[in-house]
């Protein structure tokens, strides 16, 4: 599954495995194809420690001129997924980005509730957007998000390991 961005980072193409990718997966009907292109990219992105880790990624690539590939985790229902985020530059700014599954395991399902979005009053923590590690409120430590349990609705964020990788 791929999208392109421009210099303005707003969606300009998507691959044509989109929607179905978008089905497949649970998506949300505002992510639809037709409803993509056009939009800029943090529509779609939550928390703005993650916005912020993806726009610099994508000026990463854009300012050296250089494919960048960024692990992540994102787990479906079922199945405990790893990614990588492939980001290469092209012309006029517009920069690529590939997504691929890299591995995929069988999981119990999550618990109801486990991915609502939070509120500022009902937040018990935070997730990592790229590794799904759960920081819990009142806590420094990040713990792997198979130990961690939820404990209640997280906010995104992007932890400190997570956020190195932009600078290797």
């Amino acid at each position: 599954m791929f999208y392109v961005i421009d210099a303005s980072n707003s969606v300009v193409e998507v691959g044509s495995d989109w929607d179905s990718f978008l089905t497949n997966n649970g998506g949300v009907a505002h992510a639809e194809r037709s409803r993509v292109i056009g939009q800029p990219l943090d529509r779609f992105l939550a928390g703005d420690a993650t916005k912020m880790f993806v726009r610099a990624a994508l000026d990463a690539a854009r300012l050296f001129g250089q494919t960048r590939v960024l692990p992540y985790r994102c787990d479906s229902p079922t199945e405990r997924r790893m990614f990588e985020m492939v980001i290469c530059p092209a012309d006029s700014g517009h920069v690529k980005v590939e997504h691929r599954l890299v591995s995929s395991q069988a999981r119990p399902n999550r618990p109801a509730g486990a991915g609502d979005r939070p509120n500022a009053a009902s937040t018990a923590g935070w997730r990592c957007s790229q590794c799904l590690a759960v920081r819990h409120a009142g806590s420094a430590t990040w713990l792997s998000a198979d130990l961690a349990g939820a404990g209640g609705p997280l906010a995104q964020d992007v932890c400190p390991s997570c956020a190195s990788m932009l600078f290797t």
